[in-house]
């Protein structure tokens, strides 16, 4: 159903706003114009369909509490499944309903845009892979474009702390894949917080690519990381949804999986030395972003 304290709170009645019906919903009266023109059959079932996170669950075929799925390129995500909603007030994840599961995460502006962005500043080139863990006491804050979870402030920046004479491109391609992946990370633990730690994180998009932050990530959460050998998950996700509402059995593609990354304790170790620095610095800027933004 509509909510109804958000209907009046955007002064909307519920009968402008469209039928809800289940994500299975099948339609095939169509118009015969129409179909002609697509050059499909009238009888051409269309399935409603769901949110692209819903699907990205549903096409990584995991449903286990402690299996996140990330789907990370431009922006990212983390989710899992969960059999009923868990309200979190202070970082507002979403709760997305798909049938008899519920789709629990939070979802950043600032995923592989971020290494992008700063791949045009400096040598794209630089092998990152020769920075230590940390880039010898190097962090970054990835909020290039504002943030959402689990800050949610559009007057939030992006940021290098403790920039030396002995930092070099390579450090700063370093310090950018461990500061996006610690705000991932970030999300994570909200979500942690209400369900259960994470064991396995399964991973798609674009930024996949990178071997180097598959790894960071791995270490960072202390967790395995599967990369699925599609990148298209949320489409895979949209075939599965069809073939249920269609009643066509289809195989589980769990076992799709390429590349996996093993967390190595030691590194996720000191990476928690330097999170704790970290997740205090927007904390301590917080109140600057607010100030800049009226500057001239």
């Amino acid at each position: 159903v509509w909510c109804e304290e958000a209907l009046n709170y955007c002064s909307i009645k519920e009968a402008q706003l469209s039928k809800i019906v289940p994500t299975t919903k099948t339609i095939n009266n169509w118009k015969s114009n129409i179909a002609n023109q697509l050059n499909i059959s009238d009888k051409t079932a269309v399935i409603i369909g769901a949110s692209d996170g819903c699907l990205a669950n549903l096409g990584a075929g995991v449903k286990e509490l402690g299996k996140a799925v990330l789907s990370i390129g431009t922006s990212a995500a983390i989710r899992m499944t969960h059999h009923h909603p868990i309200p979190n007030v202070e970082t507002q994840l979403f709760n997305y309903i798909l049938e008899k599961h519920y789709i629990i995460g939070g979802a950043s502006n600032n995923g592989g845009v971020v290494y992008a962005w700063l791949q045009k500043v400096v040598d794209k080139n630089k092998d990152a892979n020769s920075i230590p863990i940390g880039a010898e006491r190097l962090l970054f804050l990835p909020y290039l474009l504002g943030e959402r979870a689990p800050i949610w402030n559009t007057n939030a920046r992006a940021a290098f702390i403790g920039l030396s004479n002995q930092h070099t491109e390579a450090h700063l391609l370093r310090a950018t894949l461990e500061g996006t992946i610690f705000n991932i990370y970030q999300i994570a633990q909200a979500l942690e917080s209400t369900t259960v730690e994470i064991q396995a994180i399964y991973a798609s998009g674009g930024f996949t690519q990178n071997d180097l932050a598959m790894q960071i990530l791995a270490d960072v959460f202390n967790a395995k990381v599967l990369l699925q050998k599609h990148e298209e998950g949320t489409a895979l996700g949209a075939a599965i949804l069809a073939m249920l509402a269609l009643k066509i059995d289809y195989q589980s593609n769990k076992e799709a999986i390429g590349k996996v990354f093993s967390p190595n304790l030691e590194a996720h170790r000191t990476y928690q030395q330097y999170y704790k620095i970290w997740r205090k610095i927007y904390v301590q800027l917080k109140e600057n972003f607010a100030e800049m933004k009226d500057l001239p």
